[in-house]
């Protein structure tokens, strides 16, 4: 799953809306059931970045790569007043376990 320092980052992100109100932000892990959600997002990003039709993916594919017993990648799921904001993808690369111990 992500590291605290990720999630910290992705809630300070999230904290510096311009938005007058008053809003609750809640980042909470990816579920299966968020899977329709996930793509639409990604759709709609890759829409907006003209790039839509780099974008394969089927529902199926997410769940297996994302939810399966072997995931390729963990999810992260923003929610202002417990509606959907966007998602997070993490895929992490071989070797960086190692990284991670290394000082920069």
């Amino acid at each position: 799953m992500f590291g605290k320092t990720v999630e910290k980052r992705a809630r300070a992100l999230l904290s510096m809306s311009t938005a007058t109100a008053v809003q609750t932000v809640t980042l909470r892990p990816g579920r299966a059931n968020d899977v329709e959600t996930v793509l639409a997002a990604l759709l709609r990003l890759g829409t907006d970045s003209g790039a839509h039709k780099e974008i394969k993916s089927m529902p199926e594919d997410l769940h297996r790569h994302g939810f399966g017993d072997k995931p390729a990648f963990s999810t992260l799921i923003a929610e202002v007043d417990d509606q959907f904001a966007g998602p997070c993808l993490h895929f992490p690369w071989p070797g960086s376990a190692e990284l991670r111990a290394v000082p920069i």
